[in-house]
């Protein structure tokens, strides 16, 4: 099956050494941030002392196993290693490194593997960032609502459900006619501030408000597509002008170049929100030609006709496009590990459903 050799060489590349033009770092036992790459596609990694990339990665990579049974046997011995570093290094990590993917990680680490991992500190630093969404102006940070449902399955207590209730209900009133989250997040309307806020809300509905965000999930994605859907099926960015509420004060946002561009990785953020709701509402077949040409674009069905998974030499789609079809651009010459992550994470879903 092809879906399952892209997901095998995904995997491969994802725990392949940095020195052979993989993001595994055998020296730190992590995976590394990103490969970047010229114009003829020669690639290369850079030493980076950040773990965000790869924060998020272990997490989307963690949730692949959990929800679909993701087999990474040949890789166990390197995620475990990777997971004690994380821990290991969790005081040096910034609210929205915890958030992105540090608390996930940790979490269903302990779930899926029985590993030591979650200390007094860890759940410390847990319900902080879980109150810290009550007043967030970074939407991204919704994510930690993921690792909140699993967390609250290993450590259940009634301060998890109450705070995930105000949570849930600060996110719902925020919601603009535009369908992104107007919390006063100067990024709200970008397209992955927009679906990392969905899918914490889809993961939260089973405590409470479910029909509600089942309807603010149906709306978003049936906008998104309609709206932000180009002919070739990709997703523009984020529009080119936008306003956010910031502190009672309706602020304008115009950022005209970058809402032109064109990402691999937001295809898959959107095919994953459309997963996240066939798993929690039961509906196998929600959003099927939606989903489809999401990933369809990816495949070859873009504006070069270009399988994207055979551009970069490497067996990952390349991370950008504009719209007259380059992939290469200053800046964006990079792969990083999240995008692998959410790739994963999306091929792992089809792979798993064609088993039925």
């Amino acid at each position: 099956m092809e879906i399952q050799n892209y997901l095998d060489n995904a995997l491969e590349r994802l725990f392949l050494n940095k020195t052979e033009l993989g993001y595994w770092d055998d020296s730190e036992n992590r995976i590394i941030e990103s490969l970047h790459h010229d114009e003829e596609w020669n690639w290369n990694y850079k030493s980076s002392k950040n773990y965000r990339y790869s924060l998020f990665c272990m997490g989307m990579l963690l949730l692949s196993k959990e929800i679909y049974g993701l087999n990474t046997d040949k890789y166990d011995d390197k995620i475990k290693k990777f997971l004690v570093t994380i821990k290991l290094n969790k005081r040096k990590f910034s609210n929205t490194d915890l958030t992105y993917g540090a608390l996930l990680s940790l979490i269903l680490g302990k779930k899926i593997y029985g590993l030591d991992l979650i200390d007094e500190e860890t759940k410390s630093l847990f319900f902080k960032n879980l109150e810290g969404l009550l007043n967030t102006t970074d939407n991204q940070n919704f994510l930690l609502l993921i690792a909140a449902k699993y967390f609250q399955q290993i450590y259940a207590s009634e301060k998890i459900v109450e705070l995930i209730n105000k949570v849930q209900k600060r996110i719902i009133k925020s919601l603009h006619k535009k369908f992104y989250f107007d919390t006063g997040d100067f990024r709200a309307a970008y397209h992955q501030r927009i679906m990392y806020t969905l899918w914490g809300l889809i993961f939260s509905s089973p405590f409470d408000n479910s029909e509600e965000i089942r309807n603010i999930a149906n709306g978003i994605i049936n906008f998104i597509y309609e709206n932000r859907r180009l002919e070739d099926n990709s997703f523009i960015f984020h529009p080119p002008i936008y306003s956010i509420n910031y502190h009672g004060i309706r602020i304008p946002v115009l950022s005209l170049r970058s809402s032109k561009y064109l990402y691999a990785c937001h295809q898959t953020f959107f095919v994953n929100a459309i997963n996240f709701y066939r798993y929690f509402y039961k509906e196998e077949k929600a959003f099927e030609k939606e989903k489809n040409h999401a990933m369809e674009w990816i495949w070859g069905k873009n504006r070069n006709n270009k399988n994207l998974i055979e551009v970069t030499g490497i067996h990952l789609p390349p991370r950008f496009m504009n719209l007259d079809g380059n992939h290469f651009l200053a800046k964006e010459n990079f792969k990083g590990s999240y995008e692998i992550g959410s790739y994963i994470l999306s091929l792992s879903e089809i792979v798993f459903s064609s088993k039925d």
